[in-house]
């Protein structure tokens, strides 16, 4: 008597072309801290850990071959420069000429020459489409605009 074999598919070997899709968006639109998992820059492991939890399929050496048809990169973001507010401008030199007009010979005066104050996250990288960069978005004026 010939014996069958019997396979058991607790999971799929791949992601559909939807899951990829969707997959594809979350990398590129959420840190992995927003949807539930801990950390702000999705690495392999991480990236791992969600696919097994959303789709239940687990991917082991893979993930970069995933990633690779999914046309991404792991780049280094770059600043989206937002315009300087011109009133907060004018309102710092005032308070600074107030400050120095104020001061006598016990105060320090500082100068800095061309520096920049931002609220902007340090760099970080994470996954973009080829041939583009992630962005981050910051206050900071680009210099010859």
């Amino acid at each position: 008597a010939m014996c069958e074999k019997i396979i058991h598919e607790d999971h799929k070997a791949s992601l559909t072309k939807e899951q990829s899709l969707a997959f594809k968006e979350i990398l590129l639109t959420k840190r992995p801290n927003e949807v539930g998992l801990s950390g702000n820059i999705w690495t392999g492991e991480i990236m791992r850990v969600y696919l097994k939890l959303t789709y239940n399929i687990e991917y082991k050496s893979g993930i970069y071959d995933l990633l690779e048809r999914l046309n991404l990169t792991h780049q280094k973001a770059h600043l989206d420069y937002g315009n300087a507010d011109p009133d907060k401008q004018v309102a710092f030199i005032e308070k600074l000429k107030d400050t120095l007009l104020k001061a006598d010979e016990t105060s320090a005066v500082v100068k800095f020459d061309e520096f920049s104050v931002s609220t902007r996250p340090t760099s970080y990288y994470g996954w973009a489409e080829k041939n583009t960069r992630p962005k981050v978005t910051t206050n900071e004026k680009k210099k010859n605009e």
